[in-house]
């Protein structure tokens, strides 16, 4: 296609609709906000009670107005929104809270080709930004659940003989006895 051409073919595109515009801006800054601090998390640990009820007051008049409302009504409540969680940041962080550290995540790579990410809580975790990986997170204290006693055992025994060894697999031996049970 010729320089003319494509430089019609812009002029003829339509313009953005204003509504779907308002809500792919607003996904964007929440998505931002939820990369930083976790999903769900500013709204959760909010101190100021009031300021969360506002908070989720605005966030019900925002999906009315992507749901059912003019796209001028979108665009306020959406700037509504963004406004709403910029209060909870601060809030959150006047507070003491703290964004993600993502350097607290132990990765490793799965035989698929994903990877398992080992995380403090994983209600704190969110995946970096720009992750394209397929990711399989866990909390750490789920990770211990997994092990039972005699597992626990074993692998203090190991560390404790063997400082520095690498468990590279583990199998169960079937009895091969005579006893029926």
């Amino acid at each position: 296609m010729g320089k003319a051409k494509k430089a019609l073919a812009a002029i003829d595109e339509p313009p953005a609709d204003p509504k779907a515009e308002a809500v792919r801006q607003t996904d964007m800054a929440v998505r931002e906000i939820e990369l930083r601090y976790g999903p769900g998390r500013l709204l959760a640990a909010c101190p100021d009670l009031a300021l969360a009820e506002k908070m989720r007051r605005q966030m019900q008049l925002y999906n009315d107005a992507v749901y059912g409302g003019s796209a001028a009504d979108t665009q306020v409540q959406a700037q509504g929104l963004i406004k709403g969680y910029q209060a909870l940041e601060r809030a959150f962080l006047q507070a003491g809270g703290q964004p993600l550290d993502h350097s607290a995540v132990i990765e490793t790579e799965l035989d698929d080709g994903a990877v398992l990410a080992i995380v403090p809580d994983i209600t704190q975790y969110s995946p970096k930004p720009g992750e394209t990986r397929e990711v399989l997170a866990i909390g750490a204290g789920a990770v211990a659940e997994m092990f039972d006693k005699r597992t626990r055992e074993t692998l203090a025994a190991v560390s404790r003989h063997w400082p520095g060894a690498h468990i590279e697999s583990a199998r169960r031996k079937p009895l091969e006895d005579e006893i029926p049970f």
